[in-house]
């Protein structure tokens, strides 16, 4: 009766040609799937114009959301509503638009939240409760809210208790910790020398502790020591600094991992030996510390790349400059006292220049150059171990060194390199990399030399890379997934600062990056997600 009731009203509706005093209707019900909230209208004739007045019962909850609204009738014969609710306890007010079909008196909504679904008359399918009402942070136009929109005293009242910032910066937030962020005004990024000896800095890697502060391996090529230096403080502006291995000649190609232990672990070569060996710190700053050779077959260990795979153990790409081979070294326990090595590209010189990640499917996928006839390759391991694999060439291009792997938020591997002295990002449509998109991006000038690559609190793709062309590090901030497009910034001056440099997302959400100059040891931090 009720759906010939509205039928009714729709056919009124559209042949109404004189006024008629207000008259009800009828009651009707809709469920606003996939969300248990219903909305109960009662329809109100006045001429041709049909008010609505009920409420949102809130899946059931002891208050109900009042609401009004309109309904019209489309000139394609649909019938639109337009519902105001208000929240409750909250107060919150929400708009929701539906448009339902005559013929079966459903159709879609959608609403100020930016949720949307199914407009189902008479529906009861369950769901769970519609979120509270929020404004989209795409709806906010940047800059929309200043001081105008809060009450006074509103951000002290926040801040009360946490702390204060100094003159010349601003609130960016409040850590877990409850203390405040302060970042200066205007300054897109700030740079601090760990270590002013000018042997210092190569080969840096950087990785995020447990409690989001940035811990650094790196290589002094003079004293031929590989040094792990521990920040305290989000900028690192202070820090310590502990040699992990000074025999001989030991620490190039540093690549650095946070454990399953939580623990920094160091892979990187003993250039001497030409062996790969492992650091593996055994307390929170690295007081003590282990060291283990893992292989010695040839010249290894170039080019070394630390992940943690999905076993919680450590495992390890790097290249056999006598063979000619790429190779992968897994560690049989956390401290890689042991590990088993797998060669897994060896027709041609393969493995240069690679880089390890652990993909969205729990297994390591490896990136590296093949230098016989030019080129990328990309290694899918379907064994933890990488025993086996599978391998596909991405590009035969001649001009590529430098390169650096990580895994996108939609689950594939996306690689950042240097080609012909441009910054290439390559986007791959699947675990393997069967399937891929490539973009150049900073083109001016040789600008992309040793790429580093991570995902940004945002979501979304970040780069730090030198410019030999400008000296000097600059970052690149995806605009989207894939990489299509970004913005480049110049995150830090100076003849040669940027090179070897390495990025993290620190425990604030904005990029943290390690780098090389003839001034030492440098960390860069960003005081925006894109270093601008």
């Amino acid at each position: 009766m009720k759906r010939l009731a509205l039928l009714a009203m729709v056919v009124t509706a559209i042949s109404a040609s004189v006024p008629l005093g207000a008259q009800t209707v009828g009651s009707f019900t809709w469920q606003l799937q996939p969300f248990c909230n219903a909305v109960t209208v009662t329809v109100t004739q006045q001429g041709g114009a049909y008010t609505l007045d009920g409420f949102d019962d809130q899946c059931g909850a002891t208050q109900r959301a009042p609401l009004v609204g309109i309904a019209t009738i489309n000139p394609d014969g649909s019938i639109g509503f337009g519902l105001h609710i208000v929240t409750a306890p909250s107060g919150r007010s929400l708009s929701v638009s539906a448009r339902i079909a005559l013929q079966t008196l459903s159709g879609t909504w959608t609403d100020s939240a930016g949720n949307t679904g199914t407009f189902a008359f008479n529906g009861s399918s369950g769901g769970s409760p519609r979120p509270a009402p929020t404004i989209p942070g795409s709806l906010i136009a940047p800059g929309s809210l200043t001081s105008a929109q809060f009450a006074p005293g509103a951000i002290a009242a926040v801040t009360a208790g946490f702390g204060t910032c100094p003159a010349g910066q601003y609130l960016r937030g409040i850590q877990a910790s409850g203390t405040v962020i302060c970042e200066p005004i205007g300054t897109p990024a700030s740079t601090t020398t760990l270590d002013a000896t000018a042997s210092t800095g190569n080969n840096t890697s950087l990785g995020v502790d447990a409690v989001g502060l940035a811990v650094i391996s790196h290589y002094d090529d003079v004293a031929g020591d590989l040094e792990l230096v521990y920040c305290w403080d989000p900028a690192c502006s202070s820090a310590s600094t502990r040699t992990l291995d000074s025999v001989t000649d030991r620490g190039r190609y540093s690549s650095l991992a946070i454990g399953s232990d939580g623990f920094p672990i160091i892979a990187y070569q003993d250039v001497t030996a030409g062996d790969l060996r492992v650091a593996h710190c055994t307390s929170a700053r690295c007081e003590s510390h282990s060291v283990n050779t893992v292989d010695t077959a040839s010249t290894v260990g170039a080019f070394a790349s630390i992940a943690i795979g999905s076993d919680g153990l450590a495992i390890i790409s790097h290249y056999d400059t006598t063979l000619q081979d790429a190779k992968v070294t897994h560690c049989n326990d956390v401290a890689c006292t042991t590990a088993t090595t797998v060669t897994i590209d060896s027709i041609g010189d393969f493995g240069r220049h690679g880089a390890i990640a652990i993909g969205s499917d729990g297994l390591p996928v490896v990136a590296y150059r093949d230098a016989t006839p030019g080129g990328l390759r990309i290694a899918h391991c379907t064994t933890i171990t990488c025993s086996a694999r599978t391998t596909v060439t991405i590009s035969s291009d001649l001009g590529a060194v430098d390169t650096d792997i990580t895994i996108g938020p939609d689950g594939f591997p996306i690689i950042a390199r240097s080609l012909f002295g441009d910054l290439v990002v390559i986007h791959c449509e699947d675990v393997r990399c069967t399937g891929r998109t490539i973009t150049n991006l900073d083109t001016y000038g040789v600008t992309g030399s040793t790429p580093s690559i991570a995902i940004g609190s945002d979501g979304l793709p970040v780069i730090s890379h030198y410019s030999n062309t400008a000296s000097d590090l600059r970052v690149t901030h995806c605009s989207n997934v894939a990489c299509s497009a970004a913005t480049t910034a110049t995150a830090a001056g100076g003849i040669g600062t940027g090179q070897d440099s390495s990025i993290g997302i620190g425990l604030d959400g904005l990029p943290v990056i390690s780098h090389g100059s003839p001034f030492g040891l440098r960390v860069t931090k960003c005081n925006s997600r894109t270093c601008q």
